[in-house]
């Protein structure tokens, strides 16, 4: 990895990172990313690509290359819809979005920023069980809700159990 530099910055990658990196990637026994062979089939099928510019075969390149820490820092790193698309249509195995997850776990780890969107996502999801609170809709010019709609009222999930689980997942991810 000491030869690898970004000619356009200057820039080489983190050996730090990068041995982190590698060493979660094993831990977890994730098909490792020097197996893709740029095939870009991951990105063709990518969701996320027919609206942002993420590139999942991108992501797997930089990364096999070293490049973590640029990763980390990206704002697509958060782009990624998690279709599992790649993950279906790579012949490889590699997964792209296994190492978007990854990224974002040794992201969020480093105490970094995530977006305000998706703290407020995680936030609705924590308290309430659902990624948005219950919104009325608009017929014609009036606002109504599920039950003037004829609708069954939505069931809330036991969140004492839910909220122990995902701890104890969360806990997991960092050790």
């Amino acid at each position: 990895m000491n030869g690898i530099t970004d000619l356009l910055r200057n820039v080489r990658p983190s050996p730090e990172l990068v041995e982190k990196f590698n060493q979660i990637v094993s831990k977890l026994n994730l098909e490792y990313p020097y197996h893709c062979f740029q095939c870009f089939k991951c990105t063709s099928g990518c969701t996320s690509f027919r609206l942002t510019e993420i590139k999942p075969h991108a992501f797997v390149n930089l990364a096999r290359l070293g490049f973590v820490e640029d990763l980390m820092k990206s704002d697509l790193l958060w782009a990624c819809c998690q279709c599992l698309k790649c993950k279906e249509r790579c012949p490889q195995d590699v997964a792209p979005v296994d190492i978007i997850f990854l990224l974002r776990r040794m992201t969020v780890s480093s105490g970094a920023e995530i977006p305000e969107e998706l703290s407020k996502i995680i936030m609705n999801v924590t308290d309430t069980g659902f990624i948005q609170g219950i919104q009325k809709v608009k017929v014609g010019e009036e606002a109504v809700d599920r039950e003037q709609l004829g609708l069954p009222s939505l069931e809330i999930p036991n969140l004492d159990n839910f909220r122990s689980v995902l701890m104890k997942a969360l806990e997991a991810q960092i050790e």
